[in-house]
């Protein structure tokens, strides 16, 4: 054994341990009480008692396993799936849902779809306080949205009015970054359409991003906060929507990356003088 050329790998595993740990993906693809095992999805004020999820194994991207939603305010909560530990940490969580339209080409029974971050455990897309990126209709078209509350309720939505396609799958994407001054937070948002069954290429429907937005105090404070996606209806029994492939990922700083790059270089450098 080249005592040399062993101990670069074992530099490296720190390193590899850190990118792999920090991202969390569910593909529900292994039936409810799966589900369940992962998400705080039963607890009272989470999922309304008419909107409680059901699952099936098929009807999802690619016809796998999906989450079917309905009712007011389905909510489910990922504990602990970030790290804001530091000015500068980024987190990416996401979602695929399946569209339904009504007849006017609007989401169907549903005020907004939304994809964030919260401190709470149950229900804390609508309540407590929270950072969401959301499709929703506003003044008769959908848009891409920023809602966040800290001690009220603020939504910053963006001009362009979106057109979807009834029965495509869409991913939903939120990257949270933590700004220097206390409260302060940048989003970027996107969406993505990947077609009938979701295998397509990826089309991006619109993106938006919020520059620095303040007003965040006890989010910010937070090193740690809890991934969330969300169905919404206000007032009504919703409508029925499929969930499907989220993730939350910790965007590692670019720090990370030149230490990465420099450990891997100087294992290259040792074996090719073995």
């Amino acid at each position: 054994m080249n005592l040399k050329t062993s101990l670069p790998p074992l530099a490296l595993i720190p390193l590899f341990s850190l990118l792999q740990a920090a991202s969390f993906s569910y593909d529900f693809n292994s039936g409810l009480a799966d589900y369940n095992s992962h998400f705080n999805s039963t607890d009272s004020g989470e999922w309304s008692s008419a909107g409680v999820p059901s699952w099936a194994a098929t009807g999802g991207v690619n016809n796998s396993g999906r989450i079917q939603s309905g009712g007011n305010n389905n909510t489910a909560v990922l504990r602990s799936a970030s790290d804001f530990s530091s000015v500068g940490s980024s987190n990416r969580v996401s979602t695929w849902f399946e569209a339904r339209l009504n007849a006017s080409g609007l989401i169907d029974g549903f005020n907004a779809l939304g994809v964030g971050f919260t401190i709470g455990d149950n229900g804390t897309l609508n309540s407590n306080q929270y950072v969401a990126a959301e499709l929703e209709v506003q003044g008769g078209n959908q848009v891409l949205s920023l809602r966040y509350r800290d001690s009220f309720t603020v939504n910053t939505p963006d001009s362009d009015a979106l057109s979807l396609v009834s029965g495509n799958w869409y991913k939903l994407e939120n990257v949270v970054t933590k700004e220097a001054g206390v409260g302060n937070f940048s989003f970027d948002i996107s969406l993505t359409d990947y077609g009938a069954d979701g295998n397509g290429a990826g089309i991006v429907v619109d993106t938006y991003s919020t520059g620095t937005l303040g007003g965040m105090s006890t989010l910010w404070n937070e090193t740690e906060l809890n991934a969330a996606f969300q169905g919404y209806s206000q007032g009504g029994a919703g409508g029925a929507f499929g969930f499907d492939n989220f993730e939350a990922t910790v965007i590692p700083e670019p720090a990370t990356f030149s230490l990465l790059s420099l450990a891997g270089l100087l294992f290259f450098m040792q074996k090719r003088r073995a």
